[in-house]
């Protein structure tokens, strides 16, 4: 007994008068208890699609065949939503849910099986969908030194839409400002904001960007010049 698996061990028999003989004989592979090790390369991700990545693990305990991988929800850790085989450190996972955490778990397997107590547990989760663009840009007004500007929003957001900012920029010089949920007086389906202190005759990049998830996300631009 205390021998260790996966081992060749020489055995020899001493008669009280004669030569010895000598045998060499194995152990079994057991289960593995070895794990990958976490890798430094962070998970690739989209709102629908996880690829995630793990370091090779030292296997001493039989020969090593590949890895197996299960995926599950962060809040639910017990129903296994996909699983897959493979002989590489890295796994993918598509048609999920956007903004969703998952858990992904990574075993080793050798000729002997696999062990389901021992593995690797990776946290991940899909991004965002990114929303669609700001309806409807355009020029409403305009003075020498100002511009009034109006859009619709998205159709569709994918999220809670918080505010807006409007940035209008000139060469070098790019100013920006946070505007309010506060539909435009005259069109109540749409959203206004004025920009003042503008030089004459000069054309302008406008770009609308709205923040969503706490992100602000680029929708849609226009060049406009000021009035003469």
């Amino acid at each position: 007994n205390g021998l260790l698996p996966f081992s060749q061990y020489s055995v020899v028999v001493s008669p009280v008068d004669g030569l010895p003989s000598k045998i060499y004989v194995g152990t079994y592979g057991a289960l593995p208890s070895e794990i990958p090790s976490l890798s430094t390369r962070s998970p690739t991700r989209t709102n629908t699609s996880l690829t995630v990545y793990w370091d090779p693990a030292i296997v001493c305990s039989s020969h090593f065949s590949g890895y197996n991988y299960q995926l599950f929800k962060e809040s639910d850790d017990l129903k296994v939503l996909d699983s897959g085989f493979s002989r590489n450190t890295a796994a993918s996972f598509h048609n999920l849910t956007a903004s969703t955490k998952y858990i992904v778990r990574v075993f080793v397997v050798t000729i002997a099986g696999w062990n389901p107590q021992a593995y690797l547990s990776i946290n991940c989760s899909t991004s965002a969908t990114v929303p669609e663009a700001v309806r409807d840009l355009t020029v409403y007004k305009r003075g020498r030194n100002m511009l009034g500007v109006r859009w619709a929003a998205p159709k569709a957001t994918y999220g809670t839409l918080k505010s807006f900012t409007v940035t209008h920029s000139m060469a070098n010089t790019v100013m920006s400002r946070t505007v309010e949920l506060t539909p435009c007086v005259i069109w109540p389906n749409l959203f206004c904001n004025t920009i003042n202190n503008l030089r004459p005759n000069r054309r302008y990049n406008i770009t609308v960007s709205m923040s969503l998830n706490e992100q602000y996300i680029f929708t849609q631009h226009m060049f406009i010049h000021s009035k003469l």
